[in-house]
């Protein structure tokens, strides 16, 4: 958590766009103090940028067969909170209850019902390729410039793609 803390707080500086995703803070269970990444100094530093936008979403406004309250901290991702915000109840669900597929529990072949919430519904990662995408385009239209990776962070970019129907193997049976 603290380095991509420090990974977001460093895109913030160099003017770059950066998202973070975690699931929603239980509000419900706020007397007892849950911990969560939306409750830690840094984080709430963070959102006190000008940069920056809190946007906390249901996923199934998105495809997710189940409700799946997320938060995401976005880092000059302008139009994204706009885009959320314009589906289902202001970005939250707007289907009956029992409509969801329970998060709990196991299927017929052994497999954790969380196993259909691992990966973004493929509407979500569209809209935030979207954001990206729209930021890149200002980003370029202004001639800006950023300074460029330090060498030690270079090593951390990732070409690895898989196609989209691809879900990572469960291994907590």
């Amino acid at each position: 958590m603290r380095f991509i803390l420090q990974m977001i707080l460093l895109v913030a500086r160099i003017g770059g766009c950066a998202f973070l995703e975690h699931p929603a803070f239980p509000v419900w269970a706020l007397h007892r103090r849950p911990s969560s990444i939306w409750s830690t100094w840094v984080v709430r530093l963070l959102r006190r940028l000008a940069c920056t936008e809190i946007l906390t979403l249901d996923q199934c406004i998105y495809g997710c067969p189940a409700r799946k309250p997320t938060t995401l901290l976005l880092v000059r991702m302008a139009g994204m909170v706009e885009a959320a915000q314009a589906l289902g109840r202001s970005g939250r669900c707007p289907h009956p209850s029992g409509w969801h597929q329970a998060l709990a529990g196991r299927n017929e072949h052994g497999e954790f019902h969380t196993a259909v919430a691992k990966i973004y519904p493929p509407a979500l990662n569209a809209a935030l390729a979207q954001s990206v995408a729209n930021f890149v385009l200002s980003y370029v239209s202004t001639g800006q410039r950023v300074e460029p990776l330090s060498e030690d962070l270079l090593l951390l970019q990732s070409y690895d793609f898989v196609e989209r129907t691809k879900v990572q193997p469960d291994h907590y049976r």
